[in-house]
């Protein structure tokens, strides 16, 4: 009987523990739940209430291409009356306005939901920019909210960003000036990273793309930065003998960046040639073809001449060409200021003085043993300086189609449509093949 009286209690016991817990269980669920509601429509509120509550707005320092593969960029942004007012250091003269709106997604979202240039030029695939452009975002996750800093998550590309709000004294526009200024001292991108005297290693500070790389001890750095009106800040620290180095200070007279003992200094390799210095004639170490007949290059070289600045654009030569004893022209060469580099790009249409291609030859990358045509925009072949051998080395661009490894020059008529042959194929007064490299022709 003991016995039997035992399991009984023990059952009453286990039953009202149960529905104990249960109740337990169903109280806080309904408290939850609840409060989830409450807590989201709160979120929602307070960093709207935050976000307008700065009168000089916010610095987000904005990273582009999944896992911080892409540029950044610092973006002032100011909230007021449901309206984001934006400016960034990738165009300073552009101030946007448009609406803005705080969401309810799994947790709080800030979106850019009007199209606010400023913000969705970075979010947009534009020519030349590859399948899904710089992989921006426009939509972001708040992950925390503070008086003076706002986390974020980008929606789709999902980086980690933060708002710090902007002191009341700075000046949005001289802000974004200063930046521009300093990146117009970066004449180069090769630094030397320097531990007090001692150099560790050579590196590469890309003012266009925001990104530091180096490698030290057999280990790569490569990681973007974004730009302050007197330095940069690093989106992941260099670390060194224990100690994090996350921003750098710009010294002018230096022409260094600077944080206590670890600097990054403006270097000028031997490799590097100023603007001025590739103006003259240049023979081309290459392979001719004209109409499918091989040109003599010993007999007829040919030479591209850079004969001065573009008057329109800084970075651009004009410049002609010599090809099978004729001179043809006008052409443009670009300049990189930051490497020393100059670049033969396609899509150029040449005017012909014999008047046989009445709408001139266009001058268009390719490929010589698929016999592809190439038209990407800003495609063609670098000249990259070699002091050594005193000549410029050639390094053809890589395209979606293969590798290029030459220019093909196609007569064109009036209505600018491709000449054909008796064959049906296109004329084919230029063929430049396999350009190895560049030399000075001795005057």
């Amino acid at each position: 009987t003991n016995c039997h009286m035992r399991k009984y209690l023990s059952s009453l016991l286990l039953l009202c523990a149960t529905l104990t817990w249960q109740s337990c269980l169903h109280e806080d669920t309904n408290v939850f739940s609840t409060s989830a509601i409450d807590r989201i429509e709160n979120a929602v509120q307070e960093t709207q209430k935050t976000l307008e509550s700065a009168p000089n707005g916010w610095l987000l320092r904005y990273y582009a291409g999944e896992n911080y593969t892409g540029p950044a960029y610092s973006i002032l942004m100011k909230f007021a009356n449901g309206h984001a007012t934006v400016a960034s250091d990738y165009d300073p003269d552009k101030v946007t306005t448009a609406a803005y709106s705080i969401a309810k997604d799994q947790g709080v979202v800030l979106s850019f939901d009007s199209y606010n240039e400023s913000i969705h030029q970075f979010s947009r695939v534009w020519e030349g920019s590859g399948a899904r452009g710089i992989e921006g975002d426009y939509e972001f996750l708040v992950l925390s909210t503070s008086a003076d800093t706002i986390r974020l998550r980008g929606k789709k590309w999902k980086n980690n960003m933060e708002l710090v709000r902007v002191p009341e004294k700075t000046e949005w526009k001289s802000y974004l000036t200063s930046i521009y200024n300093l990146q117009e001292q970066l004449t180069t991108q090769f630094f030397a990273l320097q531990l007090g005297k001692d150099t560790l290693s050579e590196a590469t500070l890309n003012p266009q793309l925001r990104r530091l790389s180096f490698t030290l001890n057999h280990q790569t750095y490569d990681a973007p930065f974004t730009f302050a009106p007197n330095g940069i800040n690093l989106l992941q620290p260099i670390t060194l003998g224990g100690k994090s180095y996350a921003s750098f200070n710009w010294e002018k007279s230096k022409k260094s960046f600077v944080n206590e003992e670890l600097s990054l200094g403006l270097i000028i390799p031997k490799s590097y040639r100023k603007r001025e210095e590739w103006i003259g004639d240049w023979r081309l170490n290459c392979t001719a073809f004209s109409l499918s007949q091989a040109v003599n290059t010993r007999r007829f070289p040919v030479v591209l001449h850079i004969l001065k600045f573009s008057e329109r654009q800084k970075d651009l030569f004009e410049a002609t060409l010599t090809f099978n004893g004729q001179i043809y022209g006008p052409l443009n060469m670009v300049y990189d200021p930051a490497l020393g580099t100059i670049k033969l790009p396609g899509g150029q249409i040449l005017a012909d003085r014999s008047g046989k291609y009445p709408g001139g030859i266009l001058l268009t990358p390719g490929i010589v043993k698929t016999g592809t045509l190439v038209q990407e925009p800003e495609i063609g072949v670098t000249f990259k300086w070699n002091p050594e051998q005193n000549k410029a080395d050639a390094q053809y661009d890589e395209t979606t189609l293969g590798k290029l490894d030459s220019f093909m020059g196609i007569g064109i008529n009036y209505q600018h449509e491709p000449m054909l042959d008796a064959q049906n194929k296109p004329v084919v007064p230029i063929l430049i093949a396999n350009i190895r490299d560049v030399s000075p022709v001795k005057r």
